[in-house]
């Protein structure tokens, strides 16, 4: 076995080389592992919130069938969806009205939806496609804390995460009036 005596002086000088170094190198290494951290609890925000629009927008277009009562139905069937969902592991999603909009073609803008509140028995016959955007839940939903970002001299406000999501018929379930066969 070497002494320290035995060592060669160039050996002796490197031994304490390693220890700066690996000092040096450990603050960025705890900064990433940090930053992915935070990463990681927003991206699960992101997807907590993309199952609650995802559930309530297809639960809201089964219920819709070109009827003010389907409207209704649609508007319970993605209330009583979207409280059932759960976020941050485990806190209930508070629904909210403004979450949810209706219209004739899932293509149009986002003015053009119409607010749930605001079908009547008029436009409910075409209305036929649902849209749920959480960003109108309450704003605590998406929102997650950035505490390793704030540490390296980031942002204080949390990062706030939205989803939005559009259900509705592919085509008309239409009985046929004859068979034809050869």
């Amino acid at each position: 076995m070497m002494t320290m005596r035995s060592m060669h002086p160039s050996v002796r000088n490197r031994r304490g080389s390693i220890a700066v170094m690996y000092a040096i190198l450990l603050i960025p290494i705890i900064a990433f592992a940090g930053m992915a951290l935070d990463l990681s609890f927003a991206y699960t925000r992101r997807t907590e919130m993309q199952s609650v629009a995802d559930a309530a927008a297809m639960a809201a277009a089964r219920a819709l069938n070109g009827t003010l009562p389907g409207i209704e139905a649609a508007r319970t069937a993605a209330r009583t969806i979207a409280e059932r969902q759960r976020y941050s592991f485990g806190k209930p999603v508070v629904w909210s009205e403004t979450a949810l909009r209706f219209s004739d073609s899932p293509d149009k803008p986002d003015g053009d939806w119409l607010p749930a509140s605001a079908v009547n028995a008029a436009n409910a016959a075409n209305l036929y496609y649902a849209k749920v955007d959480t960003r109108e839940l309450d704003a605590a939903h998406g929102q997650t804390e950035v505490v390793f970002m704030r540490v390296l001299g980031g942002s204080a406000e949390p990062m706030t995460m939205a989803a939005r999501a559009v259900a509705g018929r592919t085509g008309i379930q239409v009985t046929p009036l004859a068979v034809c066969a050869i």
